[in-house]
């Protein structure tokens, strides 16, 4: 009773912020999106019988194949063979996502990886138009959706929302069954189970230069560049770490360990990526006494920060509200242990003895940090055969292909020959 009141003082306004907005409130007619260019290979086209501009076989690769005895240029077979017919163009949508199998093809699934802001009426009218012809599920990847955020800086909705409206979710909750209804299908599943292959293909690499160096040098052991790291993004640099990015990274903390790992006790090197603007002329203030042991960066792309990962013993994560950091995976990928607070909504999964540690606040803080850096010196984690062993493409692709078939399989056609279904790329 009082969730419906809730929702009931939230709908005032416009847009769609409760549950009783989402029955009640009527939507305009939907407008979709014209299906997006296609991919010839090496250019973009309308549709692929536009790809050749008069050039043939040769200009007609990447989505499109060519038709020796039509002389055209065709959608590649079987591609788009098992969707709704208006599925390329939904997926173009922001937080609308596609599902593919292993082949690159795609199955009649959109998973909604974020919530819909209050005033993206379209998009909430054209999931009221499609969710009984496609299957809509949601996935982990935002904030502590699919629960509002206590992020003073994001969009409010009442928690009966997102957690009602589709009829299955890829969710990162301890405890799912006190959040979700029970005929709502859950999975333990979040976005940074999958595509982890660049993170394990440059750790391998990185190790076998590393090797290379160590033999050069006659030694057993190289020392890593720094002690720890800690990844922003694009951290509000403006306003000195005050902002959406800030809270959701938890930078108040943050300061405070900090404060902990360069002090005399410690006296430990840091690096804190995206605390500085994209000028590189302004950064976000940290403590005193961690002047010149800790590197601020501007935003940088994956790959850099893979290699300041790859140069520090381990990843400090002090989130709270935070679905399940994909940096996380991307760090035990990459054989880095992590330091993780164990308060953090999702991504408490990945936290194990062959992985990192826990703290739980200030109190306990030194001790794990103690601990990390004792296990990290005497190589007793082994987090990227945990990765291995536990997550990717395959391994989360084949548990994510079983929760629609024990679930779902009434409602999605998949092919034959499928192993596993992941998140594409839209």
């Amino acid at each position: 009773e009082q969730q419906k009141k809730k929702s009931k003082n939230m709908s005032q306004g416009v847009g769609i912020r409760s549950l009783y907005d989402f029955q009640h409130k009527k939507l305009p007619r939907p407008i979709l999106p014209s299906s997006p260019d296609v991919s010839c290979g090496g250019h973009f086209s309308p549709s692929c019988e536009e790809c050749p501009q008069g050039n043939g076989a040769a200009w007609c690769n990447g989505e499109c194949v060519w038709n020796k005895e039509q002389q055209k240029c065709l959608t590649m077979p079987g591609k788009w063979n098992y969707t709704h017919p208006d599925y390329r163009a939904l997926v173009s949508v922001g937080p609308f996502q596609e599902v593919v199998n292993q082949d690159d093809v795609r199955v009649n699934i959109i998973l909604v990886k974020r919530p819909l802001e209050p005033n993206e009426i379209n998009t909430w009218a054209l999931f009221k138009k499609y969710k009984n012809d496609i299957l809509f599920l949601g996935i982990s990847s935002f904030e502590m959706y699919p629960r509002s955020s206590p992020n003073p800086f994001s969009s409010n909705f009442t928690n009966d929302l997102y957690t009602t409206i589709y009829p299955g979710f890829l969710q990162m909750e301890r405890n799912p069954e006190q959040i979700f209804p029970k005929e709502v299908k859950t999975v333990l599943l979040s976005e940074s189970d999958f595509k982890l292959d660049i993170s394990l293909e440059k750790s391998f690499a990185f190790e076998k230069k590393e090797k290379k160096k160590k033999k050069k040098k006659g030694t057993a052991s190289l020392k890593k560049r720094y002690d720890w790291v800690y990844s922003g993004t694009d951290q509000d640099v403006a306003d000195n770490c005050v902002g959406w990015s800030s809270y959701a990274k938890n930078w108040s903390f943050a300061l405070e360990a900090m404060e902990v790992m360069c002090s005399p006790e410690f006296n430990l090197k840091g690096v804190v990526i995206a605390s500085k603007n994209k000028q590189n002329t302004t950064a976000c203030t940290i403590p005193p006494q961690c002047k010149g042991k800790v590197l601020q960066t501007t935003f940088l792309p994956q790959d850099e920060v893979f290699d300041y990962i790859l140069e520090s013993k381990f990843l400090f994560i002090p989130q709270i509200d935070d679905a399940s950091p994909r940096v996380v995976t991307q760090a035990l990928a990459l054989n880095r242990p992590v330091l993780m607070n164990q308060n953090i909504v999702g991504g408490w999964k990945y936290i194990n003895k062959k992985t990192g540690e826990f703290f739980h606040d200030l109190s306990n803080f030194r001790q794990s940090l103690s601990n990390i850096l004792e296990n990290e010196r005497n190589q007793r984690y082994q987090p990227r055969q945990y990765v291995m062993d536990h997550l990717g493409n395959e391994k989360a692709g084949m548990a994510f292909l079983k929760f629609v078939k024990d679930n779902f399989g009434h409602r999605v056609n998949i092919p034959d020959n499928t192993r596993y279904l992941l998140p594409g790329s839209s």
